[in-house]
């Protein structure tokens, strides 16, 4: 029979070997005493289990936690089994959800990675996650930021656009009775050219006698002077009522104004603006036809 050499390389496989298959028992046995851990704490009293832990297997909370972790992860709970991890592995990888964990192994040779090299990994890969959490929040914030303005400048533009309505409708009813006060200045100046027209004709019709005959001259100029007389009152009468209907609008337009004040100052300024030139142009027109 012909003996084995053994070699320095055969040797180093078989370390190796013996390594994987105690970082595959170790593994194993983990998440076994994890699943009997889980057993455990559901039928110890609740308060107790930090007491039976120490008095019984002589775990600390962590431990357990860890060791029933592992069962979730990598045994018959939620997760899949990963062989190729060492127990300090597992545990440090439990920082990661279960599809990333898997694809992390995936990516890295586990067997090669050191404990340091795993942490310094994990420690970056979570810096990563926090600056995309970092620049998450951030774009929700400014997205409620946007939507706040967006809701206060919808709220300006509706307001805005009811005070303009209400600056519309005060403009239309205020030309609508300025009109109304026009038509009854029109019909008031029509009535007193009818009572005029009427009044000269009575005159005239009093001036025609039923018998031809000679008027001496001072009934005549008495005649005269109370036909003027009356023809200068019914005048005077016709201008007091235009001036009243023109105090009466000049008053309603000064209340309609000042409505239209409480609902755009602005627009109202301008009316009083071109109002106002308008009777100064009319009262200059008096002084002149006074003057004249």
């Amino acid at each position: 029979m012909t003996e084995i050499i053994r070699n320095p390389a055969m040797i180093a496989g078989e370390i190796n070997t013996i390594k994987e298959q105690v970082r595959a028992t170790a593994l194993s046995a983990s998440v076994e005493i994890g699943k009997r851990l889980t057993e455990a704490k559901a039928l110890v009293p609740e308060g107790e289990w930090i007491k039976w832990l120490k008095d019984n297997v002589d775990y600390s909370l962590r431990t357990a936690q860890n060791l029933m972790a592992l069962f979730q992860e990598y045994g018959g709970g939620t997760g899949q089994s990963l062989p190729h991890l060492s127990y300090t592995q597992a545990v440090m990888l439990l920082a990661l959800p279960g599809d990333e964990r898997a694809e992390f192994v995936e990516s890295h040779d586990m067997d090669a990675m050191s404990t340091r090299d795993l942490k310094k990994e994990l420690d970056a890969l979570r810096g990563k996650q926090d600056e995309m959490q970092i620049t998450m929040d951030q774009l929700i914030t400014e997205k409620k930021a946007l939507e706040a303005e967006r809701d206060k400048a919808n709220a300006a533009l509706t307001s805005a656009r009811q005070v303009s309505k209400g600056a519309m409708d005060a403009e239309k009813k205020l030309k609508g009775e300025l009109k109304s006060a026009q038509d009854e200045l029109a019909a008031a100046q029509a009535e007193a050219q009818r009572e005029k027209e009427a009044l000269e004709q009575a005159l005239k019709d009093a001036q025609q006698p039923v018998i031809q005959q000679v008027t001496p001259p001072e009934v005549e100029k008495e005649l005269a002077d109370l036909r003027a007389q009356a023809s200068r009152g019914k005048e005077e009468e016709a201008v007091r009522a235009a001036y009243e209907m023109f105090r009466a609008c000049y008053e309603r337009m000064i209340e309609k104004l000042s409505a239209l004040e409480q609902a755009d100052a602005d627009r109202a300024g301008r009316f009083r603006a071109a109002f106002s030139k308008g009777l100064r142009m009319m009262a200059e027109e008096l002084e002149k036809g006074a003057s004249a």
